[in-house]
């Protein structure tokens, strides 16, 4: 007899998240208040300037953290505990996150890395080296994706060389587009309802581009265009693109690339005032959320979906990334993360409730980064991970009483899952996977204890049904985890 339920696996494998950056996680923690669950000096002079990544890259039913240490020019991955498994050294500065995937198709996953030597790295879970690819400029922080629907990862990283790269899992270049300037990351998402995903990146404008690389549309705004987040605000079921300018202004467009709504933090020329978007109030519609930068007057930003304020947080400090959002405390709302740094040379982690009020802060070493959110210990209940500039630290925030079993095995399923019209379940031994296009997927089976039992698949599958056969003899309760870049979902099942 087989039964089945849903359950998340919260990782953290991209800048981000996710393909649409969102920095939105989903399960819970029991956060009403924060202490440092474990720390890792990486030693020497460093800055560690982006968010870490959390994947299980060696397949040991944990999440591995990956930290890019600026000035080291070194890549360190810790195990759940805080150990050193490996470390690896570039030749240029690492600024900004990597990501995970399984490149090569050997059933681990590979670290992607952009390099200030103009190199995109790929290394193998175990941290030697697969291969690189020489860009023309300094390459910023990748995403990995079928772009081509070719079964196999293409990584997209943009350059200061003007370029967006489209890179083919063998290192070989598949196409670049040059634009007018590139920042940060790009973003992933079917916005025009094609069948095909579409690349949305900044520069100079914020660049919409096609699969194969030719211009879908481009926007100006009255400054550089960061980091766009790709998220359906209003619910009228089509994407919409928000991101910062230089102009001191957040951006909302339509999903054709015309202007919806701007609004103004006054602040010209400031280059953090990057968003993160999830419905924090259960209204139905999603608010965007974002952060001034002034080292005395900063402010915390929630955004209702046309554009009016939601609320205001005077942080009284600096918020140079994007804020995360996760319901860290278990109350059934999210809460926002964002880190502040002042003039005076002191750093905290703000925690806000869902309503800008103030759930906990926590002092660390300065200056706070990037914030990424997972269950790093597989204890059911989400940890906060983040890096610091000066001291050069990763440090693992939970709960003081290090509490287990937040995030119950049965919630709710996930709205992408079900867009998507997937099939997964359970028939006798066998696992049924229907998907409508091709789609990349991780299939695994872990015990309850979330140690890994099978890897079942990993890679990118063709359209159609798919029947996978479980190895598992012994009897008890067991969970088939299929999880992709845009949604995570389980079977559990019981074995007699």
């Amino acid at each position: 007899m087989i039964l089945y339920i849903l359950l998340l696996v919260l990782d953290w494998p991209m800048y981000g998240n996710d393909l649409c950056n969102t920095h939105e996680q989903e399960g819970k923690g029991a956060m009403t208040s924060a202490t440092v669950k474990w720390s890792y000096n990486t030693g020497g002079s460093g800055q560690l300037e982006s968010a870490p990544t959390l994947a299980d890259i060696n397949n040991d039913g944990y999440l591995e953290i990956i930290g890019l240490v600026h000035l080291q020019k070194k890549a360190y991955t810790l195990d759940h505990t805080g150990s050193l498994l490996w470390s690896y050294s570039m030749g240029g500065y690492l600024l900004l996150s990597c990501a995970t995937a399984d490149i090569d198709g050997d059933s681990y996953d590979e670290v992607i890395i952009g390099s200030w030597d103009n190199k995109v790295y790929v290394v193998n879970h175990d941290g030697s080296f697969l291969w690189s690819y020489v860009t023309g400029g300094r390459a910023f922080s990748p995403t990995v994706v079928d772009i081509d629907g070719d079964s196999q990862y293409e990584i997209i990283v943009g350059s200061n060389d003007n370029k967006v790269y489209a890179i083919n899992h063998d290192g070989s270049l598949l196409w670049s587009y040059v634009s007018g300037g590139v920042a940060h990351v790009p973003a992933v998402a079917d916005i025009d309802g094609d069948g095909q995903y579409e690349i949305i990146i900044g520069g100079d404008k914020v660049y919409a581009l096609n699969h194969d690389g030719s211009l879908l549309w481009s926007y100006a705004a009255g400054g550089t265009a960061l980091s766009a987040v790709v998220a359906d605000i209003d619910g009228d079921s089509f994407y919409e693109i928000v991101f910062g300018s230089y102009d001191g202004n957040v951006y909302a467009l339509s999903h054709g690339g015309t202007f919806l709504w701007s609004y103004a933090i006054g602040n010209v020329g400031d280059e953090r005032q990057i968003p993160a978007v999830a419905d924090i109030d259960k209204d139905g519609y999603k608010e965007v959320v974002f952060g001034s930068y002034n080292m005395s007057t900063g402010k915390l930003y929630a955004i209702n979906y046309d554009g009016t304020l939601c609320w205001s947080f005077d942080i009284l400090g600096g918020v140079h990334c994007a804020p995360a959002i996760a319901d860290v405390d278990g109350d059934g709302w999210h809460e926002i993360l964002s880190p502040k740094i002042t003039s005076a040379g002191t750093s905290e982690l703000y925690c806000l409730n869902h309503d800008g009020t103030i759930c906990w802060t926590i002092t660390l070493q300065r200056d706070i980064h990037d914030v990424a959110i997972g269950d790093i210990d597989c204890d059911s209940c989400l940890e906060i991970v983040v890096g610091t500039y000066d001291d050069n630290y990763i440090y693992v925030i939970d709960d003081p009483l290090n509490t287990s079993g937040c995030t119950p095995m049965s919630i709710e399923e996930n709205k992408q899952f079900k867009t998507m019209s997937l099939e997964f379940k359970a028939i006798g031994k066998e696992i049924y996977l229907f998907t409508p296009k091709a789609i990349q997927v991780d299939i695994n089976i872990y015990d309850v204890c979330g140690r890994l039992q099978q890897t079942i698949y990993k890679g990118v599958l063709s359209k159609g049904g798919h029947t996978f056969i479980s190895n598992i003899q012994s009897s008890g309760v067991y969970f088939a985890t299929l999880q992709s870049r845009n949604f995570k979902q389980s079977l559990k099942l019981i074995r007699f």
